[in-house]
Order: C-alpha cells, then structure tokens, then sequence
C-alpha cells in the first residue's frame, strides 16, 4: 500500500522531533510563493560540528503543494538515508519564497516577485542556497 503525503511527511517530522543525534544533520526547509504552498524544497547536510551545509539539493514542484507529492518526499528521505543523516532539522511550514538572493533578486533585498514575502525579513540556514 502507497503511503500518503501526510504519512510521509509525520515521519519527517518525527525525524526532526528527535533531536540532535548527532552529524551528519540533515537540514529541510520548504519554500513557496506564500505560506500556504510548497513549490520547492531544499536539503544541506552539514558533516561536522560549525561546517556549511554541503550537499545541498533542490527539489522543484510547479503543480501544486510539494509536500503532497509521494515521489517527491520518498526522494527527499532517500537523499537523507544516503547521506547517513543521524539528525534532522525541519523549519516549521514553509521558510521563504522560492527565489534565490542573489540569482533572482539582489542579495539582501526583497523578493520582486513574490509579493507576500515583500515586508518578512529572510533568515539565513542555507549559505549559497
């Protein structure tokens, strides 16, 4: 039996409630045009205690909510299994848009075309997302 977007995407977030459990660690974070809908998720392991997330791959989604897509988190959770992920960081819903500072917009501005974004300060997880 196929499991559903929903059953996939607890077990990431049991993954996430364990804690730190030591490197690598994995770090998701989900991005969309507004709170609401994922259309792109990224992944960064960081191998060693103050190291940069390395690794680091993009998964695009342009039908709708990336969380709902089976295929696309059973990648997401075999990219960890390779990885040897032994902890898992989650940002809670969905992080920022899914333009790159930088590529998209200028570094330390605002996102032009994401207008619900416009006035939310962007933390930084990802250097060189």
């Amino acid at each position: 039996m196929e499991p559903t977007p929903g059953h996939l995407m607890k077990g990431l977030e049991r993954l996430a409630q364990k804690g730190f459990q030591g490197y690598p660690l994995g770090i998701v974070a989900f991005y969309g045009y507004n709170d609401k809908v994922a259309s792109k998720a990224v992944i960064g392991i960081v191998k060693e205690a103050g190291g940069s997330p390395e690794n680091i791959k993009k998964w695009v989604f342009d039908t709708g909510d990336l969380r709902k897509d089976v295929p696309s988190i059973k990648e997401l959770f075999r990219y960890i299994e390779a990885h040897h992920v032994l902890s898992v960081a989650l940002t809670p819903g969905i992080y920022y848009c899914p333009h790159e500072p930088g590529i998209d917009f200028p570094e330390g501005g605002a996102c032009s075309h994401c207008s619900f974004w416009s006035n939310i300060k962007r933390p930084y997880i990802f250097k060189g997302r």
